[in-house]
């Protein structure tokens, strides 16, 4: 009973694999991606982090942390903007 009218369901239940999207949906898909989906995140968290501390050390310490995630996006090939 089930089966037979369920049968033309499991073509309509199928999705395509992840992929790599907009950074609102983004999926990644292999090592790579999540690498660069982490050091894209990071930095962006650093720039927020940034606009709303105010202690100058903490503000620096944000600072290197920002320079140091962009030398990983460099060496690591990933295309960023400035």
């Amino acid at each position: 009973m089930w089966s037979s009218s369920l049968s033309g369901c499991s073509k309509l239940l199928r999705l395509p694999a992840p992929t790599e999207t907009s950074i609102k949906g983004e999926v990644p898909s292999t090592e790579a991606n999540v690498g660069r989906f982490i050091r894209r995140r990071n930095v962006e968290r650093y720039w927020g982090l940034l606009d709303r501390v105010t202690n100058e050390s903490d503000r620096q310490r944000i600072l290197e942390l920002i320079v140091e995630e962009r030398q990983k996006q460099k060496d690591a090939g990933d295309e960023f903007m400035s």
